[in-house]
């Protein structure tokens, strides 16, 4: 395994013909898990699912998807990036080499003012503590917007999961940075 691709079901949803044609070839695997939150994911990675020491996960990248099932109306962007960079932080710290690609947290077709502003706070926050060599930040939500403020509705299949078509253009600027990613690990 090349590439790990953690999440929540954005991640584990990928329809299988754009898995294979886009990621398979890359030797990625999907451990993405419908319902996850950031809590969850950390916890999965701490008791077993990332490894320890000899028996930890090497993969050159990892691309973290994480966080839309917190988004919450108690929720604060500060500790929703917190929490994604704990994750970071425990994958570069189990093994060093592996490059993380955090991506940003998808925008939704329908949602209300203040969640549009917690998740483009969020993202913002992310993009900060990339460093661009080892952890590398992309808004790939961006691509699936037709103006900065209005998703492309064809891109979803209900508020928050992508439709095939929006799996399709998420691939399409994921993949050539994964590739790349892994290009610059080796």
């Amino acid at each position: 395994m090349r590439v790990v691709f953690l999440g929540d079901s954005i991640t584990r949803e990928w329809p299988n013909d754009i898995w294979n044609e886009n990621f398979a070839s890359l030797g990625a695997v999907n451990l993405g898990l419908a319902g996850d939150r950031i809590e969850s994911l950390l916890w999965r990675l701490v008791h077993g699912q990332w490894g320890v020491g000899s028996d930890a996960l090497r993969p050159s990248v990892a691309v973290v998807l994480i966080g839309t099932n917190n988004l919450g109306s108690t929720s604060r962007s500060e500790d929703l990036a917190s929490g994604i960079s704990a994750i970071v932080r425990l994958i570069r710290e189990r093994s060093p080499k592996t490059v993380v690609l955090t991506l940003g947290l998808l925008p939704r077709r329908s949602t209300d003012e203040r969640t549009s502003r917690l998740i483009a706070e969020t993202n913002q926050r992310l993009s900060t503590q990339a460093d661009g060599i080892n952890v590398v930040y992309a808004d790939i939500g961006a691509d699936l917007a037709r103006y900065p403020d209005q998703v492309r509705e064809d891109f979803f299949r209900d508020d928050v999961h992508l439709s095939e078509e929006g799996y399709r253009k998420m691939a399409g600027a994921l993949q050539p940075l994964v590739f790349r990613l892994m290009k610059s690990a080796m």
